[in-house]
């Protein structure tokens, strides 16, 4: 059954664009070591531009753990974690669904 993981980021002040680019580079290594049939999204709050809020899907809990647990994920993770203020990352079960999630 599918997962999803969110992380809610807090971009330190002139630090988005380098955010920006860190968690594509997380986001698509991700999707090419662990999840091929997922995908991610990377949203920026209209109102405070240093806040993101991310959404990825994930085959199944288990993905997800091996993910985590990587040394390519802690890398990467660390160096995001570099530009941050603050972030929470969670999991999360779909509740439920309406109409198709677009491609872009």
């Amino acid at each position: 059954m599918a997962v999803y993981t969110s992380g809610d980021w807090h971009v330190k002040p002139g630090r988005e664009q380098e955010f920006v680019d860190a968690w594509r580079e997380l986001a698509e290594w991700s999707t090419n070591e662990y999840g091929p049939n997922g995908w991610g999204k990377l949203l920026r709050d209209k109102e405070d531009p240093a806040r993101f809020r991310s959404v990825g899907a994930w085959p199944d809990e288990r993905v997800v753990e091996e993910w985590r647990a990587s040394d390519g994920f802690k890398h990467r993770l660390a160096k995001i974690r570099e530009l941050l203020e603050d972030v929470s990352i969670r999991t999360f079960d779909l509740a439920t669904e309406v109409g198709r999630v677009p491609a872009h």
